[in-house]
């Protein structure tokens, strides 16, 4: 599991880095996930396993620390300082292979995220200065509750891209009734719309935690994200990519029941654009594409549906025109990004992205089979970090990517178990 975890890391180390080093580390984060899944006899021990974790994870803690991205020196700063150290003694406790303390840092490390995710909205609730996208949840919140379509003017808020011009603003929502009404439901619900973010992230780690049925695997994986220096940043800007997360592992948890799956599938699809991409890769995943696939599709596009019969040409408008009319970001965490700085410009066309997502889903299906929960989060990893790369990336989607490869390592876990299982039956058990 080696490989997938330093992905994991890399794929951290991805989300604060400027565009060359992030391109370099999602690029070689995204070939060892392939190697991960497709050369599973490549192993490495558990004792090298540990030791390149544990490394990986102080990395990424100094690292956050010279970015400031823990939050010095805020009064926060002591929580956020004390969060760290908890990290460090959680890294350190994976290098003793007992269970007991194993089982110490896994509860340490959860508790320790789960008080900085929820802390965060805590602290920035009610603070009427932040990003674009925070100030977006809160006007379209405000305008679904005076009865207005938030895709329309009645949403008009600052524009904070850096391609903007000063004073420019942006009107109509812009994100997906899914994500706008569970993040209406925070704001509404918890007087603050972050509150969608952290919440979804709390659920993530239960789910991981529940699944490494605290094994030092599991510590290893918690302990990294523990780690994640955007974790602050990802809850406080307002990004939607933890409630994906969420919805995409509420979808594998119910794997076995394909039309459950479906649904909740097809609401994790469609709580952004760019995840389209995920289509193909799950239509040739899906064993049985008539109920899961179909499900997913079918709920996706019914959740698009009321936005746009209220007012079709201001929802295509904000959900279709204005990203795909982006223009280019010097920011960019992407190849275009990288190329960029080293002096070239260079616009990768969107139809060689989609080319080379659906070629890589394509090859990761045909070269990874069965289709289990780990593979499809796996599969939707390296779709996702392949549409990254040639198009546009920031800091929220490598968080994504890092998530979805972590809880596709948690759950390779219960795979290996499933495996070593069968291998153990007997011929007369067998049959």
């Amino acid at each position: 599991m080696v490989w997938r975890l330093t992905a994991v890391a890399l794929f951290g180390l991805a989300s604060i880095a400027g565009p060359v080093a992030a391109t370099g580390a999602a690029v070689i984060g995204s070939a060892l996930l392939w190697i991960s899944f497709t050369r599973p006899d490549l192993a490495v021990s558990a004792g090298l396993t540990r030791i390149v974790v544990a490394v990986l994870t102080l990395t990424l803690v100094i690292v956050g620390a010279r970015l400031g991205s823990y939050g010095f020196p805020e009064p926060a700063g002591l929580a956020a300082a004390g969060w760290v150290a908890g990290a460090v003694a959680a890294a350190i406790l994976v290098m003793w292979p007992r269970s007991r303390l194993n089982s110490a840092g896994l509860v340490l490390a959860t508790a320790l995220i789960l008080i900085l995710a929820v802390g965060t909205v805590i602290q920035y609730r009610a603070n009427l200065f932040g990003l674009d996208v925070y100030r977006s949840h809160e006007a379209a919140a405000d305008a679904l509750a005076a009865g207005e379509n938030p895709y329309t003017d009645a949403v008009r808020v600052l524009d904070g891209s850096p391609n903007a011009e000063d004073g420019a603003v942006f009107e109509g929502y812009a994100y997906p009734p899914v994500t706008l009404v569970l993040f209406s439901l925070g704001d509404w619900v918890g007087g603050d719309p972050r509150w969608a973010a952290a919440l979804a992230i709390a659920f993530g780690i239960a789910v991981g935690a529940r699944a490494s049925s605290l094994r030092s695997l599991g510590v290893l994986v918690v302990v990294v994200l523990a780690a994640t220096p955007t974790m602050r940043w990802i809850v406080w800007s307002g990004s939607t990519e933890p409630v994906t997360f969420a919805l995409l592992l509420g979808a594998v948890t119910l794997w076995r029941r394909p039309t459950m799956s479906g649904i909740v599938l097809g609401l994790a699809l469609a709580t952004k654009q760019y995840l389209v991409v995920l289509v193909p890769l799950v239509f040739l995943l899906d064993q049985r594409p008539w109920k899961r696939t179909g499900v997913a599709v079918s709920v996706a596009g019914l959740t698009l549906l009321p936005a746009f019969l209220a007012d079709p040409e201001a929802f295509w408008f904000t959900m279709v025109e204005r990203p795909l009319g982006l223009a280019f970001r010097p920011d960019t965490q992407s190849v275009s990004g990288a190329l960029n700085q080293l002096g070239w410009r260079v616009d990768v066309p969107s139809i060689v992205t989609i080319a080379g997502v659906f070629a890589v889903s394509w090859a990761f299906v045909r070269t990874v089979r069965p289709a289990t929960p780990a593979v499809f989060l796996g599969g939707c990893a390296i779709a996702l970090s392949t549409t990254f790369l040639l198009s546009l990336a920031f800091t929220n989607y490598w968080w994504l990517v890092q998530w979805l490869t972590t809880a596709a390592t948690v759950l390779s876990v219960g795979d290996l178990r499933e495996e070593r299982a069968v291998e153990r039956l007997s011929p007369r058990d067998a049959v």
